[in-house]
């Protein structure tokens, strides 16, 4: 009987494969501390580096199980950036828009017994033998690639805890489809923009054409049909950069179009616009042009994946596909393609 019993157990662990002894649960978020010590926590440094410091938003973070055993995809919970991987000794770690897998094990024994240390799986050794390189608390307060051997160097070893994020984003409560003038009034501050689903119009401005008109309705009546995502294709042509479609123009400038919405925004403070653009047409000048209407409307930011509901009310989010002044341009993406794109800060389009 325990012989059949044993062989049972051993099918049982089999089909369930490695998960069946998986360290983080996929549904769960984690503080790291550092061994050395345990009010520093590693954190994502505004989407960029990997810092350490007193527990924050940032400080949440998820184990996506990659498939192989004791590998994951290091992702910050709050905001969605992965740890990225290096190449060499004492290189400061970074975070991305994609997973690197790395390898997760705690030390089984000694005086780091239960402490975890995180290698990067495309290097060799990555399992914390003899030359293995790990994450590491630099001396400023940084994460850098060093030494990580098991029972070795303190600061290449981490105290994983599972936790609950102080501030989860909230269920918003229902929109309003009564009233789409306004229709965030009731949505929660604290959600994340880069978790809403917004209604976009593919080349706005369009209304007036006959041949390569994309929307019946204004700038305007778009905003109140519920509209609040504007694809505007300003040019060079005049102060004020003429939109065309195409080699089409639509009569209606840029500097026109941002004065519509933001008299929208002064109307219905509980809402945010994003205008997308791109240079349909245009020679030297249209990055400066660009930039000095942009500047004429200080409630135009950037977007950033930190951004909650709250921070943006009354505000127009500039994204552009060409280059006009830093932290406004979209990376990867390529005209007639057919795939989801992803901007460099995080931020997909469909």
């Amino acid at each position: 009987m325990k012989r059949k019993l044993l062989f049972a157990a051993i099918l049982i662990a089999s089909a369930l494969g490695s998960n069946l002894f998986a360290q983080f649960d996929a549904g769960k978020v984690y503080t790291i501390a550092n061994n050395n010590d345990a009010n520093m926590f590693m954190q994502d440094n505004n989407g960029t580096s990997v810092a350490l410091g007193s527990l924050n938003d940032n400080s949440y973070w998820k184990f996506v199980s990659t498939g192989n055993t004791d590998c994951y995809y290091i992702q910050n919970a709050t905001t969605g950036k992965y740890i990225q991987g290096y190449t060499g000794s004492e290189q400061e770690v970074t975070t991305g828009d994609t997973g690197v897998e790395y390898y997760v094990k705690a030390d089984a024994n000694g005086s780091y017994s239960g402490k975890y240390r995180m290698s990067c799986a495309a290097n060799s050794p990555h399992d914390f033998s003899s030359g293995t390189l790990g994450l590491n608390w630099k001396n400023n307060n940084t994460v850098q690639s060093f030494a990580s051997v098991a029972g070795g160097n303190p600061r290449s070893a981490w105290i994983v805890t599972e936790a609950t994020m102080p501030n989860p984003v909230p269920t918003p409560n229902q929109v309003d489809l009564n009233s789409l003038e306004q229709w965030m009034t009731g949505l929660n501050d604290n959600i994340y923009i880069s978790q809403m689903s917004l209604p976009g119009a593919h080349d706005a401005a369009t209304q007036s054409l006959s041949i390569g008109k994309c929307q019946d309705k204004d700038i305007a009546g778009l905003w109140d049909a519920g509209v609040r995502v504007f694809d505007l294709r300003p040019t060079d042509s005049g102060d004020d950069c003429t939109i065309n479609h195409g080699v089409l123009s639509t009569g209606v400038t840029l500097k026109a179009a941002l004065t519509t919405i933001n008299g929208k925004l002064s109307s219905y403070s509980s809402e945010f616009a994003i205008v997308l653009m791109r240079k349909e047409s245009g020679g030297d000048s249209w990055a400066s042009k660009v930039k000095a209407v942009i500047d004429q409307f200080p409630n135009v930011i950037p977007f950033s994946r930190n951004l909650r509901l709250g921070d943006v009310r009354g505000k127009i989010i500039v994204l552009s596909r060409d280059e006009f002044a830093s932290g406004y341009t979209i990376s990867y993406w390529n005209d007639n393609t057919t795939r989801d794109v992803r901007s460099a800060n995080g931020i997909d389009f469909v």
